[in-house]
């Protein structure tokens, strides 16, 4: 994601919520950047919420990495409840999370251009950008609430 955003407009910033492993090496790739990148390591529930609220899309460029592979992505769901359109990386169970071309972009988790190129669409397209976004948000609410999935599961058991 770091090197697509050097290829996209210099107003196009880029707000990293949460912490992980990976965040000092993040932190040295993105220090070139400059204020351009944002990294919200301690954000709460609420806070996250508000970023979501505050975006334009949700990024995430995931990649399959031999035995690490993206199992879901339950920041796709957030994003898509926040009711923003996601560029997200094919491989593991991100592409049962986002729909392509409805609910969202996947992309090549390892091509900035690609990822770059499906950011600048949602930029110059605020119609698709909300219609993905909008999708996105009904998805979840049709598919995606804890009491159904509660409700499957209690099935799955009683079989």
């Amino acid at each position: 994601m770091l090197a697509a955003l050097n290829l996209l407009p210099e107003q196009v910033v880029l707000t990293i919520v949460g912490s992980g492993s990976d965040e000092s090496r993040l932190r040295a790739l993105a220090a070139p950047l400059g204020s351009r990148v944002r990294f919200e390591t301690n954000a709460t529930d609420e806070e996250r919420n508000l970023w979501y609220a505050a975006a334009d899309m949700c990024v995430v460029p995931s990649r399959d990495g031999g035995t690490d592979v993206e199992g879901f992505g339950i920041v796709f769901l957030e994003a898509a409840q926040a009711g923003l359109p996601v560029v997200a990386g094919m491989g593991g169970g991100v592409e049962e999370a986002v729909l392509d071309g409805q609910t969202g972009t996947l992309v090549d988790g390892t091509r900035p251009q690609q990822i770059a190129v499906a950011i600048h669409r949602y930029i110059e397209d605020q119609e698709l950008r909300s219609e993905h976004g909008q999708a996105g948000k009904v998805r979840v609410a049709q598919l995606f609430q804890w009491h159904d999935r509660w409700e499957l599961f209690k099935q799955t058991l009683s079989l």
